[in-house]
């Protein structure tokens, strides 16, 4: 029969429990279901925070992954936008002179330019000057062969202006990135 405070109690041999032995039997059953209930519930909050690390650490990695994949996917799209601006001027070079147009635009006013171009582009540029509408002897073609075809740098009196392909290219992998990332 359990034990209940305020009855007496016969122990296994017939003797009565007298009530004080009783009540500690009671404070300790009560005190042990107690230290159980805080175990329980410690045991459930290490086992939370430990699983709740494993998943932060889970999504860390694969948010890393996905960093890397959104690099790589970026990387190529950039090398492959070289590859196509370059086959691109190869098969047509009159290319570099829509883009030359397109940069003296952007300096309009200007009464002396020179521009700097890729050794490769030099005889396409200096054979259509007349077409830049500027007078012959205030514009001038200059090579620079740290200049990758295709690519422009101008200096005129207003100021220069870089029309250089590596920069355009690292902006779209800037926009890219972002628009992936939405």
């Amino acid at each position: 029969m359990p034990l209940t405070q305020g009855r007496p109690a016969a122990n296994a041999r017939g003797r009565v429990v007298p009530p004080v032995v009783m009540d500690a039997h009671l404070g300790a059953a009560d005190v042990t279901d107690r230290a159980r209930a805080r175990a329980y519930q410690e045991a459930r909050a290490l086992a939370d925070s430990e699983l709740a690390a494993h998943y932060l650490a889970l999504r860390k990695r694969e948010e890393a992954r996905a960093e890397g994949d959104l690099d790589r996917t970026v990387g190529l799209a950039v090398i492959l936008a070289e590859r196509l601006i370059g086959e691109t001027r190869r098969m047509d070079r009159h290319l570099i002179m829509q883009m030359a147009h397109a940069a003296l635009a952007e300096a309009r006013g200007a009464r002396r330019v020179i521009i700097e171009a890729c050794p490769l582009d030099l005889d396409e540029l200096r054979a259509n000057v007349s077409t830049f509408g500027f007078a012959p002897d205030c514009i001038e073609v200059r090579a620079n062969p740290e200049l990758a075809s295709g690519s422009l740098l101008l200096q005129t009196d207003l100021g220069s202006l870089d029309a250089r392909l590596s920069p355009q290219l690292e902006r779209l992998a800037v926009a890219l990135r972002h628009a992936l990332r939405e």
